[in-house]
C-alpha cells in the first residue's frame, strides 16, 4: 500500500534510499510499503539498497551477481 510521503522525501533532499530508511525507522513501515510509497511519490530507490536491507533483515548476506570471466 502506498502512502503520500512527499514531505519525507523532501526532508531527505530527494534521496529515496534515506527516505526509505527514515520511514522504516521513524514511521515503523515495512520495507515493501516504504519502497512502494517513495517510488509512487517520484523518488528513486536503488534495488541494490533494497536487496541489502532484505539481507540485513533476514540475517543473511545479500546475493551478488556471478562474475563473468
Amino acid at each position: 500500500m502506498e502512502y503520500d510521503v512527499r514531505k519525507i522525501l523532501e526532508l531527505y533532499g530527494g534521496d529515496g534510499n534515506m527516505a526509505v530508511d527514515g520511514l522504516m525507522y521513524w514511521g515503523t513501515m515495512s520495507l515493501d510499503d516504504a519502497v512502494a510509497s517513495v517510488r509512487a511519490c517520484g523518488g528513486k530507490v536503488d534495488q541494490e539498497y533494497v536487496d541489502g536491507l532484505r539481507g540485513r533483515r533476514t540475517g543473511g548476506k545479500p546475493k551478488r551477481a556471478a562474475r563473468s570471466e
